[in-house]
């Protein structure tokens, strides 16, 4: 198995030391890696390579989240709810597609 820098693993990583440095207060590099994770993840959901689609919808939906609180604890609220929105409208559209089904 090959893990490359944009692989789910790597994602889940940076998602990782997203976490820890949002619990030592360490804000800035918190949003870095958070950036990074959602940034791998949305690329392989556009291209859908991975087998788990939803799966994968509900990390991106849990990196927006983390994300838009952490923005909010420095109170950058545009950007907090530009990562709720976001977060939002692709809860809107699973369920539009699920409706449709």
């Amino acid at each position: 198995m090959r893990v490359g820098k944009h692989s789910l693993d790597v994602a889940s990583l940076h998602f990782n030391m997203g976490v820890v440095y949002d619990d030592l207060s360490q804000y800035d590099s918190a949003i870095s890696r958070y950036h990074e994770s959602l940034r791998i993840r949305l690329d392989h959901l556009e291209k859908d390579l991975s087998s788990h689609g939803s799966a994968l919808e509900e990390t991106v939906l849990l990196t927006l989240k983390c994300m838009g609180n952490v923005y909010k604890v420095v109170d950058d609220i545009d950007d907090a709810i530009c990562c709720y929105v976001k977060a939002l409208e692709m809860l809107n559209r699973k369920y539009a597609r699920h409706r449709d089904l």
